[in-house]
């Protein structure tokens, strides 16, 4: 991670930069069934700014804008076996799951102190998504009969897939200081625009 910031009397400008480097295995309970994340990174870099106000009303106003990107690679093994004397069936699936997610987005908040107990925040938010994800399956399939050959037969399909989102958003929440021990907010003022392609 890395975060560089200058001040210049009431303003802040930055950059930020993360970069995350991951893998898991996750447990089944199941000696024929696998799963595993080798891969779960993500990068992301981001620019920000902010203005602190001396205004009685107006307090603070945030804009940031980012590009992410998230990698994820999903491996999964199945191995099953069905016997019928006299004979089995053996059957071996292999699923490799690699998927790019790309984001990009703008968010922005304006800060108000409409009184002494009295603070109201308004934003806007905007983000794209784009999705490439490619499916690799692959099956194995065994025969097993007395006085034959074993021979697998194998079969394998391929699918790539992309997909975009783009969302937009507005929001307000309002906070009540009713008394030194008493705060009420209320956030609940919140509208999505959504866009799939």
């Amino acid at each position: 991670m890395l975060y560089l910031a200058k001040e210049v009397d009431d303003h802040l400008i930055g950059v930020n930069y993360e970069n995350y480097e991951l893998s898991s295995e996750i447990a089944t309970g199941m000696p024929n069934f696998s799963l595993n994340m080798p891969q779960r990174d993500r990068e992301k870099f981001s620019v920000f700014y902010q203005y602190d106000s001396d205004n009685n009303y107006f307090k603070k106003f945030n804009l940031n804008a980012y590009s992410q990107t998230v990698d994820r690679n999903f491996t999964q093994n199945i191995s099953t076996s069905v016997t019928q004397p006299p004979m089995s069936i053996e059957v071996i699936v292999d699923t490799n799951i690699q998927e790019q997610l790309d984001t990009m987005g703008i968010n922005s908040q304006l800060d108000f102190s409409l009184s002494d107990n009295h603070y109201t925040i308004l934003g806007m938010q905007f983000a794209e998504d784009d999705l490439n994800k490619a499916t690799d399956n692959s099956t194995s399939k065994t025969i097993i009969m007395p006085n034959m050959p074993a021979t697998p037969v194998l079969t394998s399909n391929n699918s790539v897939e992309a997909a975009t989102l783009k969302t937009k958003a507005v929001y307000i929440q309002d906070e009540w200081r009713v008394s030194d021990k008493l705060i009420v907010t209320a956030g609940g003022a919140r509208h999505y625009w959504l866009m799939q392609t």
